[in-house]
């Protein structure tokens, strides 16, 4: 029977190279710890970045709403104001043409 291809005497690796092969590991994984506990570390410090700016942008939406709540009641003394004018020209003009009071709450309604 033929011998398969190949030779059976594989040599073995000295113990040297073993062993700069674990310190080469280890210095690996030093370097890939020290990347994540600096990309921690960043990441906490956008993170808390970021909340300040939460807070800033929610204190910042309440004052405009506060600000359009008062710019619509200002609106709405303004409408009203303009509407009383209106009323008191119309008045003002129907007293001028010599109507009595029944006449002008007739036209009023």
């Amino acid at each position: 029977m033929p011998r398969p291809r190949g030779s059976k005497n594989k040599k073995l690796e000295s113990m040297e190279s073993f062993a700069e092969q674990i310190a080469q590991k280890k210095q690996e994984a030093a370097a890939l710890q020290d990347q994540i506990t600096a990309l921690s570390a960043e990441i906490a410090e956008k993170s808390a970045g970021l909340k300040g700016l939460k807070a800033e942008l929610k204190k910042r939406e309440k004052e405009l709403v506060a600000l359009e709540a008062k710019q619509a009641e200002q609106d709405a003394l303004a409408a009203a104001a303009a509407a009383k004018e209106a009323l008191q020209t119309k008045i003002d003009e129907l007293i001028a043409d010599g109507k009595s009071v029944e006449e002008i709450l007739e036209k009023l309604k």
